[in-house]
């Protein structure tokens, strides 16, 4: 709503991003305390199903985290959603904050825009 984003360019010629992990970039590091549920939110303008955008909490076994925290947007119709990642830390530490954008062919732009993060 700032009338600025934070957009990603994924052009299907040469070294475009492949993966997910690829095309990771770390949004930011956050203090979360423990045994409360954290929401990362998140709005998205996904251009097309060919260059994904994704919304990632690291995994962090200090704070009880076991696996990553992937989440999607559930279409690409170039309209904004925002989508949100949650996880429940069982100790006081940090949650990594990532956003990436990766695809295997053509030239699609993702959008990211407008973050925010509670914790109950």
């Amino acid at each position: 709503s700032s009338g600025y984003s934070w957009s990603f360019y994924n052009y299907g010629v040469h070294g475009y991003p492949q993966s997910i992990n690829d095309g990771k970039v770390l949004f930011g590091k956050f203090a979360v305390a423990s045994g409360s549920q954290v929401s990362v939110k998140i709005w998205v303008l996904a251009s097309n199903s060919n260059a994904p955008a994704a919304l990632i909490i690291e995994k962090n076994t200090l704070i009880g985290m076991t696996a990553d925290v992937i989440v999607e947007p559930t279409s690409y119709s170039l309209s904004w959603q925002e989508i949100t990642a949650q996880v429940t830390p069982t100790s006081t530490g940090f949650i990594y904050v990532y956003v990436s954008s990766y695809g295997n062919n053509g030239a699609y732009t993702n959008y990211f825009d407008d973050m925010s993060i509670s914790q109950a």
